[in-house]
């Protein structure tokens, strides 16, 4: 029976002809499915629609709605920054005299501030002192613990700095930042006092005073020396009250048994937060509902490197950042290119590679073609998949270009042999030998996508689908693709190498064939026992480094 590729039509055309046509023709169709494709990140994993815990989630969210939060601020920021009462404006708008929402975002359903909470607290009878107490920790930050030292310490300033330093490094190992007292701490932490019958408020309450386990200390005035910071301080938190308790107690070696802190204690009142409710518009564009944050701030007058945000929109939005500058980042110049692009740094080694292994120009570029269509092809799928492109399908490309160069080295080694041989019917004898081990290696290579298009969570079977179609692509350009290229190729016949170090390693491979099995079973099982220690943690910012802007936040 006639091969396939020793087919003719009508015409008397090969069917390699028509094989580089379809290839031809489909490029332009695959450029336009490519551009429908929008990276998009939720960093949730959600569990399918007929599971029963997510029946329970969905009705109870019926029940009780709830809307995505971004909960905002800025180095800086208090209760008393008026910058908080004009961006919540900005976001969510501001009523008119008929109640009429006027301005605002349409990405935004509320903007609250600490200003709005407070006044409606005191409305309601609660003292002003105990309002910022129950703020704190979620809308209002305690600030630094603040030390009123002792009189002998307050004389020697930078001595007592440096002897609380010492000593604290040496009892509790850490580094800790102290300071001199802000001037202005009645103008950040005095609390506001709301209107009565729309006349302007009066003057602001004096500041709460907590104690390092969170109680309200009456009659006491937030006047100060030090203001005491470090890593991991939290009001409340068993390791702060063991420190303020032990501050109050610590005696320096000094003769005169007198401790250099009098009262350790806690004025809350910056920095404070804004809570901003997405609308459904918002929650479904969290990129776009980001920047738009970010410029109100910016027209409120808030430094764009100051602001915090944290949320489930903000991770979404960093994550989809992080996954774009993995194809292109242009804030790193185009020598850099492991950092312009991983993408495409990974791309132009295989190329190179493949020129320093072939070392015919004409292979490596049909090689290297051939491989990156393959990734070409694989992209094109993905809007009829997912849709997306997320963070586990931008490992697919390089994936794809790896399995199929490494295919196509193969196909092409086997048809210099043949060549080799007899020129004349070497396409069809490359296809003969070739197409069992193409086809074998692609079945293993494709078992773990495959199963892993049965699973339930809708990401991880859209990687199955987007990785099984890659590899399918991948087996039919090294069976098809690549020898009807090379056949339509009417050049030199190149000629097979066989360089001496290559025998080297074939013979060395060939000796001690038990030994060389047992040293890889024991790898194997290394690599199973070091499993064994594996976590699975779902929560999007372990997909950050410590750095990341939005870990620090």
């Amino acid at each position: 029976m006639t091969h396939f590729f020793d087919r003719r039509d009508l015409w008397g055309n090969r069917y390699n002809v028509w094989i580089v046509a379809a290839m031809a023709f489909v490029a332009p169709l695959c450029l336009w499915s490519i551009r429908q494709i929008h990276p998009e990140n939720d960093g949730e994993i959600r569990l399918p629609s007929g599971d029963a815990e997510q029946l329970k989630l969905e009705w109870t969210h019926r029940l009780f709605p709830v809307n995505d939060r971004v909960l905002l601020t800025w180095n800086g920021s208090s209760i008393n920054d008026l910058r908080m009462v004009r961006l919540a404006e900005e976001l969510a708008g501001k009523k008119d005299e008929r109640g009429t929402k006027r301005g605002g975002s349409p990405y935004v359903v509320s903007a609250i501030e600490p200003r709005s909470v407070l006044d409606e607290m005191q409305r309601n009878g609660i003292a002003p002192q105990e309002a910022v107490r129950r703020l704190e920790g979620t809308m209002v930050g305690s600030g630094p613990l603040r030390l009123r030292l002792t009189e002998a310490s307050r004389s020697a300033l930078r001595k007592t700095k440096r002897e609380l330093q010492t000593a604290m490094l040496a009892k509790f190992g850490m580094d800790v930042e102290i300071v001199e007292a802000a001037p202005d701490l009645m103008s950040v932490a005095s609390i506001p006092v709301p209107a009565v019958d729309g006349a302007n408020p009066g003057e602001s309450s004096p500041p709460a005073v907590l104690s390092a386990e969170g109680k309200l200390i009456e009659n006491q005035t937030g006047e100060h020396d030090l203001e005491l910071t470090w890593k991991g301080m939290c009001l409340g938190n068993e390791s702060t009250i063991d420190i303020a308790r032990w501050l109050t107690e610590h005696v320096p070696q000094r003769g005169d048994d007198q401790p250099l802190v009098e009262r350790a204690f806690f004025v809350p009142g910056s920095p404070a937060a804004l809570t901003i409710e997405l609308s459904e518009a918002g929650m479904a564009d969290k990129t776009e509902t980001v920047a738009v944050i970010r410029a109100a701030c910016h027209r409120v007058g808030i430094p764009g490197e100051s602001v915090h945000m944290v949320g489930n929109a903000v991770s979404a939005a960093a994550l989809t950042e992080s996954v774009s500058k993995v194809g292109w980042n242009s804030a790193h110049p185009l020598l850099q290119i492991h950092l312009r692009s991983a993408l495409l740094a990974s791309g132009l080694i295989a190329i190179v590679l493949a020129y320093g292994l072939l070392l015919n120009v004409k292979l490596a570029t049909i090689v290297s073609g051939v491989s990156l269509f393959a990734v070409y092809c694989m992209a094109a799928f993905v809007p009829m998949t997912s849709g997306s492109n997320n963070l586990g399908l931008i490992v697919l490309p390089t994936l794809v270009l790896v399995v199929t160069m490494s295919g196509a080295f193969q196909v092409v080694n086997y048809w210099l042999h043949a060549s080799s041989n007899d020129d004349t019917k070497a396409i069809v004898e490359t296809a003969r030998a070739s197409w069992v081990p193409s086809f074998q290696s692609f079945l293993m290579l494709a078992i773990g996508p495959i199963s892993l298009c049965l699973s339930a969570l809708e990401p991880v079977r859209h990687f199955g689908i987007t990785a099984t179609i890659g590899l399918t692509v991948s087996l039919l350009m090294m069976m098809f693709g690549l020898p009807s290229i090379v056949q339509m190729w009417k050049g030199k016949t190149a000629q097979e190498r066989d360089p001496a170090a290559w025998q080297f390693f074939g013979k060395l491979f060939c000796r001690r064939s038990g030994l060389q099995s047992a040293i890889t079973f024991v790898i194997c099982l290394g690599i199973c026992l070091g499993a064994i220690g594996m976590r699975i943690d779902l929560k999007s910012l372990r997909y950050f480094p410590e750095r990341a802007q939005i870990v620090r936040d």
